[in-house]
């Protein structure tokens, strides 16, 4: 780093204890800040065979957290080995030093991590598992082979043969993580801020990775699961790192119990790709309201009960408005909201009345003085899934709308002329009756 990219990293870390079995990091979720060990050690957990193993010790000076945030996907189950101190890098500072310090931002692309190493061959055991395979066993030679390219189309077409090129980020348009890529198509399209990652594993590797078997028993619970509960977990973050299954999201409007209270459950049935039935919600809410009954979360309950939903009511302290599951829906001043997501920045609701609201950390208690009351909504087997319409194609359609518009133009044009030609024909006919010669014919 360059002193000024020291100078901000120093005033921006804070310098944390940690204790025993303390979780550093998350499987499910990018923490909102990434930790440089200063003292002490962690171990980074996986399953391996149906048992939770360490897959690597990290001593001082490794860190936690950094690979989910280039990858732009969570990767690291890690906990604290014994009591360790480390320091915290909030994550906006990280990606403003990753813009700003060519450096570490070069350095940063060509170091490969254990974590993500291990995201990647999980994936592939999983999409073609191979007999008698451990993952602990593998991911040490897995980490001796693969190597991180450039994402640029010289050092793309100087791969061999006997190389192949998987995508190891969440960011890119086209490509999932563990996908096999062509070097020759150049580099794939992703999403701002962070580049592409790309990993290059040996072919004969690969091939035998690929081999058929009786495969390894699969993960019951995700390792971050398994974590004691009384450890605080980190805060997710809220920075949005191009991930590819991020969806634009609509507010809807409404004003009165019936509308907003309608305008929660549309949101809600998009977020989760729900069919909507508006009349027989709408039914539902007018009879309460006809009977002197407000809507509140036991209605609520109930109807999302019936659009196939899991529900669980659940009461916890304001503080925790920065740790909640989502999506929710929680009264909100004489209404209903709906709780887009719950980060180290704080609550975000999409509110019918008030629009999009942002409750910050700090203002949780004076919102919420009696604690938060939500509805945990959640997807199960037999919830029916979004009927095919319209909406499938418009992403599409967005995207290649200025093609699309010169295809539409060109056979308008294509079509004016095919009409033309008739009527051309027709008045030379007419031209010839009316002279009554086919002399008229002869130019």
């Amino acid at each position: 780093l360059s002193a000024l990219g020291r100078e901000r990293l120093l005033s921006g870390a804070v310098l944390r204890a940690y204790t025993t079995g303390q979780p550093l990091s998350s499987a499910d979720q990018i923490s909102s800040e990434v930790l440089l060990l200063e003292e002490g050690q962690a171990r980074l957990v996986c399953r391996d065979a149906g048992r939770l193993s360490t897959a690597e010790k990290l001593m001082p000076g490794a860190f936690v957290g950094l690979a989910s945030l280039l990858r732009a996907q969570a990767c690291e189950a890690v906990t604290a080995a014994g009591p360790l101190q480390a320091w915290a890098i909030p994550d906006g500072l990280l990606l403003e030093l990753l813009a700003s310090e060519p450096s570490f931002a070069s350095w940063c692309q060509g170091h490969l991590f254990s974590a993500e190493l291990l995201a990647l061959l999980e994936l592939l055991l999983a999409k073609a598992p191979r007999q008698g395979v451990r993952v602990v066993d593998e991911l040490p030679r897995l980490r001796s082979m693969a190597r991180l390219v450039e994402p640029r189309p010289e050092a793309l077409a100087s791969l061999g043969a006997d190389a192949v090129l998987l995508a190891a980020s969440h960011n890119l348009l086209d490509h999932l993580i563990g996908a096999r890529l062509d070097p020759q198509a150049g580099v794939p399209a992703a999403n701002p801020p962070l580049p592409p990652r790309l990993v290059v594993v040996p072919l004969e590797w690969f091939a035998a990775l690929s081999e058929s078997g009786a495969g390894v028993e699969p993960a019951s619970a995700p390792a971050s699961a398994l974590v004691p509960a009384s450890a605080a977990a980190p805060l997710a973050s809220s920075l949005d790192l191009g991930q590819r299954d991020q969806r634009p999201f609509r507010l809807l409007r409404g004003e009165g119990p019936l509308e907003e209270t309608l305008a929660c459950f549309q949101m809600l049935a998009a977020e989760l790709k729900l069919p909507f039935r508006r009349d027989a919600i709408d039914k539902i809410l007018r009879e309460a309201l006809g009977r002197g009954q407000m809507p509140d979360l036991q209605l609520c309950g109930n109807i999302a009960a019936m659009m196939g939903l899991h529900v669980s009511g659940v009461r916890v302290q304001a503080s925790q408005g920065t740790r909640l599951q989502t999506p929710a829906l929680l009264p909100w001043k004489q209404g209903f909201a709906l709780v887009r997501a719950s980060n180290a920045q704080g609550l975000h609701l999409a509110s019918p009345r008030d629009g999009v609201v942002l409750v910050a950390p700090g203002e949780l208690q004076q919102a919420f003085p009696d604690g938060i009351e939500f509805l945990l909504l959640e997807r199960r087997t037999g919830t029916p899934e979004q009927r095919f319409d319209f909406s499938w194609f418009w992403p599409v359609l967005k995207r290649y709308r200025g093609i699309l518009s010169q295809v539409l133009l060109a056979s308008f044009v294509v079509q004016l002329f095919s009409l033309a030609n008739p009527l051309l024909i027709q008045v030379i006919i007419d031209k010839v009756i009316s002279q009554r010669s086919l002399d008229t014919l002869q130019v």
